[in-house]
């Protein structure tokens, strides 16, 4: 199974994984990584590494960033030089909830390319007529 990795701005990473243990019940090899006001890089960088090795049980790891440019995504970059790693920026929840479910039955290789759509798919602009009458 693919190991995930979000490397995130504060507690982005955090926040959305308890919000996935809420609604699927707790994951396996995952892991979030903030980067705080104050923080240090360099220590950012080493912890980033580490989690990720710790992470690879064979099938590789996936590095979901908050956003493009920012410095967990250059960290993210530099580690995919070293084993069978890929990164994709914009991690939203519901990426993260088909992540979850399908990441058991796909390769590396093939999440990338439907993570990517399931983050698009779950970006929308929501009508009154849409909702109907349900509740949330």
């Amino acid at each position: 199974m693919v190991g995930i990795l979000l490397l995130t701005h504060g507690k982005l990473g955090e926040a959305v994984l308890d919000v996935v243990t809420m609604l699927l019940g707790p994951q396996e090899q995952v892991r979030a990584l903030a980067l705080n006001p104050g923080d240090q890089i360099d220590a950012f960088r080493e912890k980033a590494r580490q989690l990720a090795t710790e992470l690879d049980q064979g099938d590789g790891v996936l590095l979901l960033v908050d956003v493009a440019g920012g410095s967990p995504a250059n960290i993210a970059l530099e580690m995919v030089t070293s084993g069978n790693r890929a990164v994709v920026t914009g991690v939203n929840l519901p990426m993260l909830l088909e992540l979850f479910i399908h990441r058991k039955e796909m390769k590396l290789a093939r999440l990338v390319d439907r993570v990517q759509n399931w983050g698009r798919e779950g970006i929308a602009t929501l009508k009154s007529e849409d909702m109907g009458s349900a509740a949330v």
